[in-house]
């Protein structure tokens, strides 16, 4: 048996020693940094996203991008209750529903256990998915653990002036734990021992018997739902979503305090997030492309190139040509400025010509100013068809739009209108009228008095579209100029009418301007001889009438005494043969 030295003893001894000390140490400090990390999830919902994203997507992983910090920061206001409406609309992929569907009712759980949600999505895959996922994220350790630090420190309390500050929590809504309960473990319905709860259902599905404090509708929308069917067919189908959207799902919100969150992207200007938007709604709009003249650009957009891409990695160039090819998609999946799914015969670039002055001194650069008007609409309400009369000049090949009037009008005030836009543009020596409907009554209505109206018949050429067509290959050339918002507030909605066509709402700004190109094509009647008979007519007023008087034809010789009075015999007929006249 051997012996051990007693120095060797007490070395051991005290090598021990100081190990221990120095796992104790370590083993505090990392208790301490696990504790910092944890309480930075439960103050920002930015850093729970990272935190939680193994435990969301074990499989792949999280590429951060700026679009993420502006979605994080805009959802952790909504969470802290900042914000009772909010909408995002964002391209497709670019992870809205992962954050706003699952790891933002977890998050909010934190702070508030026993907050209801309902959750509502089109499609019923979608709906268990994101159920599924938000369960898998709270029933792991993880969150365990950053549930038993949140229900002791944190406790949001309204500070009166719309912000919420973080204090203590009381000591009964202190919890140590967050666990689901074993009644209501299901897919669809599930609830945490504090007494919040998750509904998960599709659009279509009854929603009664149960409140929510967090209404939460993801993409209520199928994209087919728009790619398919007449115009009114999918604006039915809008309507039915929005219909629900009052009359069902906000009646299912516990107080005046429940919140809205919508995520989808936009397919049509009559959509839920138009609703929303109406009613005064936050909105974060992320265009694909970035567009600092877009209607609802996002303030907070870390972008400043017109152009620059949301992101780059997420889509190539084989899916965006996808996209360039259908341009009712590419403008309401990619930019959220939707239009009409069969439109699209109209572009941006096709607008992009702007002169810089105002337009009554282009006017008078124009070798040729004319009026048309498109008055095949009639009646007051909000259904009827709008009536349009806009000003076009012409330098050459270029044509200028000059002015617009634009209303739903009855004849008595189309009339007023029509003097009013003669007065202001006196060098539009004709004046186009569609020979159809109220403007039939305002050619014969005025047509005595006023110089220069010309009745045209422009369905004589074709429909609608092949009217179009005479208008696109001047825009498509670049000889298509149009005035600056600064003086025509109008001319966006202008454009927005075209690219829409011919499944817009309206097209009577696209009637207006294909007859005006009509005309200077040649296409309506024959431009000499009307231009002719337009600036003969202002030339001769004030003249004599026998100036103007035409010559008569010659009447056909009168029969003979005995034939006027008998009629002519059966030979003298049959000699004479057919009576026709040659003149």
């Amino acid at each position: 048996m051997s012996r051990t030295h007693p120095a060797a003893r007490f070395l051991r001894r005290g090598r021990s020693a100081r190990t221990a000390a120095q796992l104790r140490s370590e083993s505090e400090l990392r208790a301490g940094l696990d504790a910092r990390r944890r309480q930075r999830a439960i103050d920002s919902f930015r850093e729970f996203v990272r935190q939680a994203w193994p435990y969301y997507e074990n499989a792949r992983d999280l590429v951060w991008s700026p679009h993420l910090d502006v979605i994080c920061d805009y959802l952790q206001r909504f969470g802290e209750g900042r914000i009772k409406r909010l909408f995002v609309n964002i391209p497709p992929r670019h992870s809205k529903s992962t954050l706003a569907g699952v790891l933002l009712p977890a998050w909010i759980w934190l702070r508030r256990p026993e907050s209801q949600y309902l959750c509502l999505t089109k499609a019923d895959d979608n709906a268990r998915r994101d159920a599924r996922a938000m369960r898998r994220v709270v029933t792991s350790a993880w969150f365990q653990a950053v549930a038993r630090q949140a229900g002791k420190q944190v406790q949001l309390v309204d500070s009166g002036d719309g912000w919420y500050r973080a204090l203590p929590r009381d000591d009964d809504k202190a919890f140590d734990s967050l666990g689901l309960l074993d009644d209501q473990a299901e897919i669809r319905y599930y609830g945490n021992t504090r007494g919040g709860y998750r509904i998960s259902q599709t659009t279509g599905s009854a929603v009664t018997g149960k409140g929510c404090d967090v209404l939460i509708v993801d993409d209520p929308y199928d994209a087919l739902e728009v790619a398919t069917g007449s115009g009114s067919q999918v604006r039915g189908r809008m309507r039915d979503v929005r219909s629900r959207y009052r009359d069902v799902w906000l009646s299912r919100l516990n107080s005046a305090a429940s919140q809205v969150l919508l995520i989808m992207q936009r397919l049509h200007k009559e959509d839920l997030a138009a609703e929303m938007l109406a009613d005064g709604a936050v909105a974060l709009v992320l265009p694909f492309y970035f567009e600092p003249e877009h209607p609802n650009a996002c303030p907070d957009d870390y972008r400043t190139i017109p152009g620059e891409k949301l992101t780059e990695h997420l889509y190539g160039d084989d899916v965006l040509a996808k996209f360039r090819q259908s341009p009712a998609l590419e403008s309401g999946q990619l930019q959220q400025r939707p239009r009409a799914a069969d439109g699209g015969k109209f572009r941006d670039r096709h607008f992009r010509q702007r002169y810089d002055c105002e337009p009554h001194e282009m006017a008078a650069r124009c070798e040729e100013v004319l009026l048309s008007v498109d008055a095949s609409g009639g009646g007051l309400g909000s259904g009827a068809s709008w009536n349009a009369i806009e000003a076009w000049g012409r330098i050459g090949q270029a044509l200028y739009l000059l002015g617009q009037r634009r209303g739903r009008w009855e004849l008595p005030e189309l009339e007023a209108q029509f003097k009013a836009a003669c007065s202001e543009w006196p060098t539009a020596h004709t004046k186009l009228i569609e020979d159809k409907a109220l403007g039939r009554a305002l050619i014969q209505r005025l047509r005595s008095g006023m110089p220069g109206i010309v009745p045209v018949n422009p369905g004589q050429v074709g429909g609608k579209e092949v009217r179009a067509g005479f208008t696109l290959p001047v825009a498509a050339g670049g000889n298509l100029w149009l005035p600056e918002s600064l003086y025509c507030p109008w001319i966006d909605g202008w454009i927005e009418e075209h690219k829409d066509f011919p499944g817009g709402d309206a097209d009577d700004q696209v009637d207006t301007a294909s007859q005006a190109c009509m005309w200077w094509a040649g296409a309506l009647v024959d431009p000499k001889e009307a231009r002719k008979r337009a600036v003969g007519w202002l030339a001769n007023v004030g003249r004599p009438a026998a100036s103007k008087t035409p010559t008569k034809k010659p009447e056909p010789p009168k029969a003979p005494a005995r034939e006027q009075r008998r009629g002519p015999s059966r030979v003298t007929r049959a000699r004479r043969g057919p009576a026709i006249w040659r003149g």
